[in-house]
């Protein structure tokens, strides 16, 4: 039996199934997604798709040509999940004469969260370099020398984490190039909707005092506040919880 996600895949061609109904109806009788795929995808028949056409648009060309001329669906299952039954009720709702054939395989147990956070590069931010510490030291030096950052100028360190935050995001970017540009000896700095903590740790790094950061998720204050520990700022970026979604006191202590 399967202990983990299972995936189904099934090759669609011909005329007989559509694609995009297989995988709406995949979805309504238990599969956590579904997805569409060029069958040939990466080989010489493959046939690209590009934009993004609004609802009328993609009827109109739905309605003269399929997606691809074979097409790979996949749906990934809870353990456990009868693959079989499944099968089944998606040839009675789409009135097929038999169950479509089908391959099933599992899909690895991981971290994908810190999987995906490992393609995370890192990133300069006017004179601040943002690294994680899947991080090599030539790989950073590298981007110094490419980028022309001085010796002198900052690091700050990110652990990867469910909080919104990684200096990417063109918001971040432009607040921490004010920071770097207004904060100076003794300033005190709120950051409010912290997430990561990167804009109150930036600040204290280009020389504030203090920087308060505050959220109402908890998730991205536990995040913040093991940024700051771990970039030895602890003693000067203090979290809190706003009073309206605190549920105790203790929420911020």
């Amino acid at each position: 039996g399967q202990n983990g996600i299972i995936e189904v895949t099934i090759l669609v061609e011909g005329e007989e199934l559509d694609a995009e109904a297989l995988s709406d109806v995949l979805v309504e009788v238990g599969a956590l997604s579904a997805s569409v795929e060029d069958a040939d995808y990466g080989t010489e028949d493959e046939s690209p798709i590009f934009d993004e056409p609004g609802e009328q648009v993609w009827r109109a060309m739905r309605s003269q040509y399929k997606l691809w001329k074979r097409c790979k669906v996949t749906a990934l299952f809870l353990p456990g999940w009868d693959v079989a039954g499944v099968m089944d009720m998606v040839k009675e709702s789409l009135e097929l004469d038999e169950v479509p054939k089908y391959v099933v395989g599992g899909v690895e147990e991981k971290d994908w969260v810190s999987e995906v956070q490992r393609n995370w590069p890192p990133i300069v931010v006017g004179g601040l370099l943002l690294k994680f510490p899947w991080h090599e030291r030539g790989e950073l030096d590298a981007l110094r020398s490419e980028r022309g950052l001085a010796a002198t100028s900052p690091e700050l360190l990110l652990e990867g984490g469910m909080a919104f935050g990684t200096g990417e995001h063109a918001t971040t970017q432009l607040c921490c190039a004010w920071l770097e540009r207004n904060v100076g000896e003794g300033s005190r700095v709120l950051d409010y909707g912290a997430g990561s903590g990167i804009l109150g740790m930036a600040a204290l790094l280009f020389g504030a005092k203090e920087a308060i950061g505050v959220d109402i998720d908890r998730d991205s204050l536990l995040a913040a506040a093991s940024n700051a520990k771990v970039n030895n700022l602890a003693d000067s970026f203090r979290c809190y919880v706003p009073s309206s979604a605190a549920d105790t006191l203790e929420d911020n202590q």
